[in-house]
């Protein structure tokens, strides 16, 4: 974590306004998803889950891989946002045409036809993505979290409600992608409106270098995994069928909102942060392993309670009618989790400038994931997502050696507190087993899940005071209310 106090207000803050956001998101969509689940066929989810795998490999290829490349201008300095700008523009327009290339080619396969005009709809979110992102930057590198956090919120307003309107009145799989262009409307309203900016249109190669050089890396790693993805997508359909494919992802949803979702907002808070701590010093270590403490400790509980109340928890969230996404779920929790700690290594790779450590280990993760589609995807989609763990794995190794090797990470430390995680969630595990192993599912109603769940928390953080007190009282530290947390543990003031 950031050795100066100025930083840590500032992470603190961050940190703040990001969970308080994101609070907000989940339950909106939470309460979207209650009613779109019930509404909306298997087949709309399939559909939509191509289409949105087909745009994010197209997004890697957009500006925002090179937009990136602010955070890394030296503070006092005014990154060239207005050249970025004008290149952007080329860029974003030029994957405008390709989305529409591609939609019309998927006419000709009988198989993906009805995706090809939800494809053509969505394309045009790459011009709404070139004036959303600059602003999101411009916030992001001032860390002016109050504004940049009520924009999103007013987005997600606007988004949830449209949804839920669109879905009452039967549009079907429009529902679920079309309020993922208004989401973008209030950023592009305070960045043109009110704060007046507008482009100037220069243009200059020469003092692009830098953020091209960036990007590139990045989209070297990012066309890996977002060509995996949308390679997954096509798969899925083709092998599952749209409604096969659509419970493939609710089964990856559940997951998702156990132990990708808090991880990824922790981590994008941070990386702003983290990017102005010097590399290769002790303060850039102990960073790097209370990140992904936090995380490891954030996910195993999550994924251990979701693990045991599997059947229960779909039920209660998606319906009887989606009962087929709960063999899937404990894999789909290992594939998630894994995903959780590689996008945490990688934030802290970025941040140490090890861009070629995640190129490797994106590279070595994705054709582990390429062979298991090709060879496993055909015998069912457990078999294909126990394949695709092992390649996690392997890239999370490789991840965690160039932090190593980089100085940015204490692994003798890390492997206590992971060890001391991995052993409450077990001991709990245990001692929990009579209540999930011989309580009928349709006995656990939605208040006994959540006692379960707050019971099951309360045993896991006292278990870590105990286990692993040093560490405990470290994280609490960063944490919003720190003197109110420790006087609710007994930890030394």
């Amino acid at each position: 974590m950031p050795a100066n106090e100025g930083a840590g207000a500032k992470l603190r803050s961050g940190f703040l306004w990001n969970a308080g956001l994101n609070m907000f998101r989940e339950l909106a969509q939470f309460a979207t998803m209650l009613v779109l689940v019930r509404r909306l066929e298997p087949s709309a989810y399939g559909e939509f889950g191509l289409v949105t795998s087909i745009i994010g490999f197209f997004t890697v290829i957009s500006f925002r891989s090179f937009l990136e490349q602010t955070f890394q201008v030296p503070v006092g300095e005014e990154p060239d946002y207005q050249n970025i700008f004008t290149i952007g523009g080329l860029i974003q327009g030029a994957i405008f045409v390709l989305v529409n290339l591609m939609a019309l080619g998927m006419y000709v396969f009988p198989g993906y036809a009805a995706a090809a005009p939800l494809l053509q709809v969505m394309s045009v979110i790459f011009f709404f993505d070139w004036f959303h992102e600059l602003r999101m930057s411009m916030l992001e590198r001032k860390l002016d979290w109050y504004r940049l956090r009520t924009i999103q919120a007013v987005g997600i307003v606007i988004s949830n409600v449209c949804a839920l309107v669109m879905a009452l009145l039967g549009a079907g799989v429009y529902a679920l992608l079309v309020p993922g262009l208004l989401v973008f409307l209030p950023t592009i309203y305070d960045l043109i409106v009110r704060t007046g900016w507008r482009p100037t249109w220069e243009l200059s190669w020469l003092r692009f270098q830098p953020a091209w050089r960036y990007g590139l890396t990045r989209i070297s790693s990012g066309l890996l995994i977002g060509g995996r993805q949308m390679l997954e997508s096509a798969l899925l359909v083709h092998y599952l069928g749209f409604a096969g494919a659509g419970v493939y992802g609710r089964a990856i949803g559940i997951a998702t909102i156990a132990c990708l979702r808090i991880p990824t907002y922790l981590t994008a808070t941070l990386y702003p942060v983290l990017a102005r701590v010097p590399a290769g010093t002790p303060a850039r270590s102990r960073a790097g392993t209370l990140v992904l403490q936090s995380v490891f400790w954030l996910i195993v509980p999550m994924a251990a309670v979701m693990l045991a109340l599997a059947g229960p928890i779909v039920n209660m969230l998606y319906g009887t009618k989606w009962q087929a996404a709960t063999p899937l779920l404990p894999l789909a929790l290992a594939t998630t989790g894994l995903s959780a700690l590689a996008n945490t290594l990688s934030i802290l790779l970025l941040a140490s400038g090890r861009q070629r450590d995640c190129l490797h280990a994106d590279s070595v993760s994705s054709v582990g994931v390429v062979v298991s589609l090709a060879v496993l995807l055909p015998q069912g989609a457990a078999n294909y997502l126990l394949g695709a763990v092992a390649a996690q794995v392997l890239g999370v190794l490789i991840m965690v050696r160039g932090l190593h090797l980089a100085g940015a990470l204490d692994l003798p430390r890390l492997g206590r507190v992971s060890g001391a995680a991995v052993v409450t969630t077990v001991l709990l595990l245990a001692a929990f087993s009579p209540l999930y192993f011989h309580v009928a599912t349709a006995v656990w109603t939605p208040p006994l899940i959540v006692a379960f769940a707050l019971a099951f928390s309360v045993g896991y953080l006292a278990c870590l005071r105990t286990l692993a007190g040093s560490a405990f009282s470290e994280l609490v530290d960063y944490c919003p209310g720190r003197t109110r947390i420790r006087r609710m543990f007994w930890l030394p003031a």
